[in-house]
This record gives structure tokens, sequence and C-alpha cells, in this order.
């Protein structure tokens, strides 16, 4: 999905990866409704992991707006969200929420819902967040390198102001990879937050696109052969 959204405009890369996992599954479980299901699924333990680390990082260190009451907030929703979905794994959703919608997409609502049933299950789902926390660290990590190598003298908060900006630019079907966008997105904040030059702050974005880029096709591309050289044996 990552090397698709690198490549192709419009985020056309989540559709690619639909069709790349359907390719490598058994015809009974490789419906699209079943897969979009986990998809949606690893999205949401995805963002609850990416809402810890923020909160945290905002509980540590200071950030360059003030907001006192608001990180009490944001902490109080993260446990709550946390709470919420590892809690939960009893309750039927489906037939609660199968009664509300046409007879015909019940069956393909059922299927999503099924497809996102780790978030019913505490040990896997805590599991995924730990795994989503790890990657998130792994990108603040990168960037913060990154900031380093191009010699871009920022404060620690930095990085994950960087990276939410990159991931709201992500967000936009534009161009391939947010090419521009993204570039925008960070030049500005870099500017008007921390004082960077714009010709040092373009630079480091570029240099962090390319970064993006180069290790989502190659790691893509090679998640892909792994995939079919353990089908084959």
């Amino acid at each position: 999905g990552k090397a698709g959204n690198a490549v192709l405009p419009a985020r056309m890369g989540e559709l690619a990866r639909i069709m790349i996992i359907r390719r490598h599954l058994p015809r009974d479980h490789g419906s699209i409704p079943l897969i979009a299901g986990t998809l949606i699924a690893q999205r949401i333990l995805g963002s609850l992991a990416t809402l810890i680390v923020v909160v945290l990082v905002a509980l540590t260190m200071p950030l360059p707006v003030p907001m006192p009451d608001l990180q009490l907030v944001v902490a109080a929703a993260a446990v709550a969200v946390l709470v919420w979905v590892l809690l939960r794994g009893r309750i039927r959703v489906t037939d609660r929420i199968t009664r509300l919608v046409p007879r015909r997409l019940r069956h393909m609502l059922a299927s999503v819902v099924e497809g996102a049933g780790i978030l019913r299950l505490r040990g896997p789902a805590i599991a995924s967040i730990g795994m989503h926390l790890v990657a998130v660290v792994a990108q603040l990590t990168t960037v913060a390198c990154l900031l380093h190598a191009f010699g871009v003298a920022t404060p620690a908060s930095a990085p994950l102001v960087v990276l939410a900006m990159v991931t709201l630019a992500g967000l936009l079907p534009t161009s391939p990879g947010g090419i521009g966008v993204a570039q925008a997105a960070i030049v500005v904040p870099l500017g008007m937050t921390y004082g960077v030059s714009a010709d040092l702050a373009l630079g480091f974005a570029l240099g962090l696109q390319a970064t993006i880029r180069i290790v989502a096709v190659f790691g893509g591309l090679l998640g892909d052969d792994e995939c079919d050289a353990i089908i084959a044996a």
C-alpha cells in the first residue's frame, strides 16, 4: 500500500493493496470486503498507536504551541478509546448494525466486520498496537536523523510536527506520493514555527520524500516476492 501510494496518484495504492493481498489468499478468504475489513482495523489500531505517541510527547516535552488543558483532554480520550477497543470483545456489533442497512449489503457488511475481527481480540489487538508503536517511533527516529543530516537545528518536538504534517498531506488525493503538497506541508511549519530557512527546509523535505519513496517501493517489492516464496513452499 505504501509503495503504491508513493508512485500512484489519489492514494490508489490502497486499492492496489487490497488486490495484491487478495492474490495471495484462497478464494474463500479472498473477498474484497473481508480484506477491506482487515485494513480498516489496521488503520484504527495504527491511528490509536499514533495518538498514544502524540499524547506521550505532548505530556513530556514542550510543544511549539502551549496547550495544557488540551493535553489532559487528549490523554483522557486516548485512554477511553484504548479501553473501548480492547475490552469490547463480546459485543455483537454486526447484529445491531445489520438491521439498519439494506438486505443486499448485509453480507458485505458482515464480511467487513469479520475482517476487522482483531478489534474484538484483546491479545492480538495489543500486539498489533505494540507493533504500530514501534513503527511510529521508527518514523520519528528517521525524521530526527534526517533533520540532523541536513543540518536543520530544531527542538526535539520538530520530528513530531513534521510527521504529523506529512501524514496529513498524505491523506489528500493529490499527486503521486503527495509530491509538492508534502513539501509545502513541511517547509511552511518549519519556517513559521522554528525559523528554518526556506531553502534548507525544502532540501530536507525533498530528502525525506526520497527516503520514503525508496524504502516503500523496494520494501513493497521484496514483501510481495516473499509472499510468493512462502506460498510456493
